[in-house]
């Protein structure tokens, strides 16, 4: 078996271990990931190849999924899978500093049922999608900070198909990438902007950040600026320890925390959940820079 049909298995693997075998869903990521390898070598996109690249990139990115659609109410998961255990220990185990309040989706609400994902033959056009932070009315507008290499934009996207996703990054070398995954991918749920998140635009309904920075007061004044009152600022985050420390450095005293368990890997991660009805007001932002977390 090749170093790629390894890589292939793996994936194949962590998606179910994830639940998320949907169809076409393996065969695109599979096509990101080649990409991947191809240009990492000269880009340095992330410091990972072969099997250590499916595990720490992209099922790190996608043990996300589940929680993310239960939050946004999208999707099919329903509340049993999240599993309660995560929940008790995300309530029991936040710090002062860090007070879960565990909003999950109502019980009983409808959600959208999710359409097909197709791969797209090669060379098809793209159409549609996000420019300049203005979605398509059909999907959730979303926005990946500091994508760098697409993660967790790309993986995020393709799996949640009621997303659209706008890819934030400053980097010339990694935004001529991204542009160049994208129309590969042809995914037009997926665009790419070429800017400081300080200076973006728009509004959004979900924001992800993995590898974008500490939260601080200036991060947070950011986040607070681009999510909607209904939106969600989800950012990837690996200890307890670490999370803690970045929490009470910015101040924030409301929070999320959800534990992820990421197939194949044995090591901490969480999503730290901001809410945008905290922070922003019916007639616009609340003065404090980091509101009401």
């Amino acid at each position: 078996m090749s170093k790629g049909e390894r890589g292939e298995e793996l994936l194949a693997r962590g998606l179910a271990e994830l639940g998320l075998e949907r169809p076409g869903l393996d065969e695109i990521l599979n096509r990101y990931v080649r990409e991947l390898e191809l240009w990492n070598p000269k880009l340095g996109l992330v410091d990972a190849s072969g099997e250590e690249l499916v595990i720490r990139h992209v099922l790190d990115c996608l043990a996300a999924v589940p929680r993310l659609e239960a939050l946004l109410d999208v999707g099919e998961v329903k509340p049993t899978q999240m599993g309660r255990s995560n929940e008790a220990e995300s309530e029991q185990g936040l710090s002062t500093t860090a007070r879960s309040e565990l909003r999950g989706p109502e019980r009983g609400a409808s959600r959208t049922r999710r359409p097909e994902l197709r791969p797209p033959e090669q060379g098809a056009p793209r159409t549609g999608g996000m420019d300049d932070g203005a979605p398509s009315p059909a999907y959730l507008p979303a926005c990946d900070l500091g994508s760098g290499a697409g993660l967790p934009g790309i993986p995020v996207t393709l799996a949640i198909s009621e997303l659209s996703m706008n890819l934030v990054e400053r980097s010339g070398r990694r935004v001529g990438f991204l542009r160049n995954a994208v129309a590969l991918l042809g995914c037009d749920r997926l665009t790419v902007s070429q800017e400081d998140a300080e200076r973006l635009e728009g509004r959004y309904q979900l924001i992800l950040a993995r590898a974008w920075k500490p939260l601080t007061v200036a991060t947070c004044e950011v986040i607070r600026r681009l999510v909607t009152r209904d939106g969600i600022a989800a950012l990837y985050k690996g200890t307890r320890a670490r999370i803690d420390y970045e929490l009470e450095t910015a101040g924030i005293q409301h929070a999320e925390l959800y534990p992820l368990r990421v197939p194949f890997l044995d090591e901490e991660r969480h999503l730290v959940v901001l809410r945008g009805n905290t922070v922003v007001a019916d007639n616009g932002l609340e003065s404090s820079p980091t509101g009401g977390w």
